[in-house]
């Protein structure tokens, strides 16, 4: 009960009107500048966050292509080492041992051969069917190039065929590609965690994605997402998507449409070093406050109890009470107010008394 009184004395100035004032305009401009300098960290940390992701997923859709892009130049090169070790031989080997004329080559599924008027000979692996080639691709085939063609055969799959001229006998070598040769993530082309890739051909026809669909992705990217590189957001269901892109440039070396490389990372993911900086933010400002609090009542109290203890004297002088005079021990004009005011009290005491 004592330490409850004491208590209640020592913080019995804050029922004064202006103690309160006094009180919250502390802890205002406490508040206010702490509150700004709050936000304005963290829209700079998410900013520099997202910045960071931006860069480092354009970056790396950039290196997931030019992989790729290697990858479709191996596989050029052992379909024309193909067709230079043959020769004229290979079709003719072909009719007589269908399939059977080379070794398994990993980067292919089958390969064969196809004349201008549509006669077709397989000769390595199960080609189990040749892409119908129009005369403006014939046309394309003779300037000495390699063509990539793209046959889909449903949502997000499709055969993937490498075309090229022989110059021995005037017929044209197809070769399918083997997915999992081309989309080899797990060898040399490995995604970040969290990170999702889908590729794009003519259109926007997905070839690949390595996540459930690409739907979303394709309805939100705008028009210019599709050049050689970009960045967007985009969202589904679940998350808000971070998304950098890059395009392939296949049409001086295999006559096509460029492929475009989409990497995409949840906002959340990117965001996650900001869950550890709110906590410690929001405890920064809480000691920051409770710090600017204490001192506030420190600095009212310094203030305030003289003017309670001068007002609680003149109560009693107005009351002809001139036995108790003010005590303030504050080393400040206070003290000296209290000083003045009792030698006037004990005036007035002598003169009521005479």
């Amino acid at each position: 009960q004592v330490g409850r009184g004491l208590v209640q004395i020592e913080y019995a100035f804050l029922r004064s009107r202006v103690a309160r004032r006094v009180f919250f305009l502390f802890i205002l401009c406490a508040l206010l500048p702490v509150g700004a300098l709050s936000l304005v960290s963290l829209t700079d940390v998410t900013s520099q966050l997202t910045q960071q992701a931006e860069r480092r997923l354009r970056q790396e859709s950039k290196a997931m292509g030019m992989a790729m892009y290697q990858r479709l130049l191996l596989l050029e090169a052992e379909l024309l080492s193909t067709i230079a070790q043959q020769g004229v031989g290979l079709i003719a080997r072909a009719a007589e041992a269908p399939a059977q004329v080379l070794p398994s080559l990993p980067g292919f599924v089958g390969m064969g051969s196809v004349s201008e008027d549509g006669d077709v000979a397989v000769f390595l692996g199960e080609l189990q069917a040749v892409p119908v080639l129009p005369k403006t691709q014939w046309a394309l085939l003779r300037q000495n190039k390699t063509l990539l063609t793209v046959e889909p055969t449903g949502p997000e799959r499709s055969r993937f065929f490498l075309s090229r001229l022989s110059d021995v006998d005037g017929r044209v070598v197809v070769a399918e590609l083997n997915h999992e040769f081309l989309w080899d993530l797990g060898g040399s082309m490995t995604l970040p965690a969290d990170t999702s890739m889908c590729v794009f051909g003519q259109e926007r026809t997905a070839l690949f994605c390595s996540h459930a669909t690409s739907a979303a992705l394709i309805q939100q990217w705008p028009a210019q997402g599709g050049g050689s590189a970009g960045l967007f957001e985009w969202r589904d269901e679940q998350d808000v998507y971070l998304a950098g892109s890059w395009a392939i440039p296949l049409r001086f070396q295999f006559l096509t449409a460029p492929w475009t490389v989409v990497l995409s990372e949840p906002r959340s993911s990117v965001l996650a070093p900001l869950a550890s900086f709110h906590y410690r933010f929001i405890l920064i400002v809480v000691i920051a406050l409770l710090a600017v609090a204490l001192l506030s009542v420190s600095q009212i109290r310094k203030t305030m109890v003289p003017l309670e203890k001068l007002g609680e004297g003149t109560r009693r002088v107005a009351a002809r009470n001139f036995s108790q005079p003010v005590q303030v021990k504050s080393g400040d004009e206070f003290e000296e107010l209290a000083v003045s005011f009792n030698a006037m009290a004990k005036r007035l005491h002598q003169q009521f008394t005479q």
